[in-house]
């Protein structure tokens, strides 16, 4: 579980915007593309998590709040969806700031072995 008491991550625009010209890129040399696979792998794993725990925080908080009682604890299931979100804000951050030299200059990207798949690429 995480810490509630640590500093909040901030998950910001622009990172979510390299993030996007970074899913539409793709890469000549072979180890960057599959390096670039593998991140994107990664965060829309991390993506699943928080949509999944969004999910089951509304309809149980849904539940709880017509008066059901259920056997759902909608504070843990708060708690899950803080926790998959930091993950996932964490992850963009990381991964945009890695690609963000990329995303800032495309005509040096583009010579250095990124193919345009359309105009919001890299």
């Amino acid at each position: 579980m995480t810490d509630y008491r640590e500093d909040r991550i901030t998950l910001a625009s622009s990172d979510l915007d390299v993030l996007a010209r970074l899913t539409a890129a793709r890469f000549d040399d072979r180890g960057q593309e599959a390096h670039r696979l593998a991140r994107l792998d990664e965060l829309n794993g991390a993506m699943s998590v928080v949509s999944r725990a969004l999910a089951a925080l509304g309809r149980h908080s849904i539940s709880e709040c017509r008066g059901s009682h259920s056997k759902w604890d909608v504070t843990e299931d708060t708690r899950a969806f803080y926790d998959a979100l930091c993950t996932y804000a964490s992850l963009v951050r990381t991964v945009a700031g890695e690609y963000r030299a990329l995303s800032a200059e495309p005509a040096e990207a583009i010579s250095a072995g990124v193919r345009r798949r359309n105009l919001s690429v890299l």
